[in-house]
């Protein structure tokens, strides 16, 4: 019964990262707010649609660009 429980937790455990990122993709995505995620070297994680609209681009074109491009 405690190897079932165990390997439960555990499966649960290893899609929680999965989970977490599901969920802040929602969050940016559905945001009025303009919101842009990128790594340190300026590469686009994640934009959503109400960023694209304050610059007049398309997601594709800022993430092409990353974040030294849409700054400029």
């Amino acid at each position: 019964m405690k190897e079932a429980k165990s390997d439960k937790r555990e499966e649960k455990e290893a899609l929680a990262p999965e989970f977490n990122l599901e969920i802040l993709e929602a969050l940016v995505e559905y945001s009025s707010q303009p919101m842009l995620l990128s790594e340190e070297n300026g590469r686009i994680l994640l934009v959503n649609q109400a960023f694209c609209d304050l610059l007049g681009q398309t997601k594709e074109h800022l993430i092409i660009v990353g974040r030294g491009g849409v700054y400029r």
